[in-house]
């Protein structure tokens, strides 16, 4: 493609920079849900232990236009309390996901952190790759 003018040329950067960000924010935003799967994906190892689901369900997914492209914010809301037990819904994640033993949380750990892996070292890549963007 050839350009007339600066303007056109900035244009199209911040719309392909706007497009990869919500390419690589939308897979991120799937993979974050899918680990969280993951979690749950853990046989409950007593009857007595209540799973509220909270965890699950509590991602949020944002994507904001910006003038020189876009960002995505991902992030689990711990706005919501716990009311089956005496931890803040904040330990409560952080135990689950670390896997911390005396918290014993029954669930596959790492969710959070095997998201953002991915998102740095696949998703980001492929998805600024995906729209001419090279290292």
């Amino acid at each position: 493609m050839v350009y007339k003018n600066w303007a056109s040329l900035e244009r199209d950067i911040t719309q392909k920079v706007s497009s990869a960000v919500l390419d690589a924010g939308t897979k991120a935003n799937q993979e974050l849900q899918n680990n969280l799967d993951r979690f749950y994906s853990y046989q409950n190892p007593h009857p007595m232990y209540e799973r509220t689901g909270h965890l699950r369900n509590s991602w949020n997914y944002e994507f904001m236009e910006m003038p020189n492209g876009g960002i995505v914010q991902l992030q689990l809301e711990t706005d919501e309390p716990y009311y089956t037990g005496t931890y803040t819904t904040q330990m409560v994640f952080e135990n689950a996901e670390s896997h911390y033993p005396p918290s014993r949380i029954a669930g596959i750990p790492h969710f959070w952190e095997d998201t953002m892996t991915k998102i740095e070292n696949e998703i980001l890549p492929m998805s600024m790759m995906a729209y001419g963007f090279v290292k």
